[in-house]
């Protein structure tokens, strides 16, 4: 015997961890139905709204609040604990980490970009990236960020700024293995010489 679900009152409740902290949301169905022998439920079919998910409000305002703290951490190290020449900007230590961050920015947002794309082209869901970075490692977009981070502690040449990079590497690389052994889990035809987060290493 088949059932459908009632959708207005089904709903997916999900729970994120990380290092430091978690958060949770609401995911809705678009439709499903269980298949029953009796009071015993033998299989089913499922497809769930990805195309406007909840967001908690904890998530927006734990990542306004570290940014705004960042941000006047930065500035105090800049401004008031490091001295510059007048030549700064013309140093080639300045310049190589300018280029480093934009290096950084442009593999962060060209991964999350082919990853957008992707539910776009295929669907809400999720689907095996293969272009790009994604060719190479599971996690361009982390490997992006962590790059432009290094770049920013070169060409500011402060402690603030290569305690942010560092911060940075320790947060991400945990991450970017844990979404490597998701994607490993999660797709049968994964390539196997795919690395977490620096391609060819680890």
């Amino acid at each position: 015997m088949k059932k459908d679900i009632n959708i207005s009152e089904s709903s997916v409740n999900w729970k994120g961890k990380k290092i430091t902290g978690s958060h949770t949301g609401t995911i809705n169905f678009q439709s499903g139905f269980l298949t029953m022998e009796g009071e015993n439920i033998t299989g089913g079919s499922f497809v769930i709204d990805m195309t406007n998910p909840k967001m908690p409000i904890s998530i927006a305002a734990s990542a306004f609040s570290f940014n705004i703290v960042n941000v006047n951490i930065q500035a105090f190290g800049i401004f008031y604990f490091t001295e510059y020449s007048d030549a700064w900007t013309d140093c080639y230590i300045f310049n190589t980490g300018v280029c480093i961050f934009l290096l950084g920015m442009y593999i962060n947002i060209k991964s999350d970009y082919l990853i957008v794309s992707l539910r776009k082209n295929k669907g809400p869901g999720y689907h095996l990236p293969n272009k790009f970075l994604h060719k190479y490692i599971s996690a361009p977009n982390y490997f992006g960020e962590i790059i432009e981070w290094i770049g920013w502690a070169i060409l500011t040449w402060s402690l603030s700024g290569f305690v942010f990079a560092i911060w940075t590497i320790a947060n991400l690389v945990p991450r970017a293995f844990t979404h490597h052994k998701w994607y490993q889990e999660n797709f049968s035809d994964y390539p196997k010489n795919r690395k977490a987060i620096i391609p060819g290493i680890i």
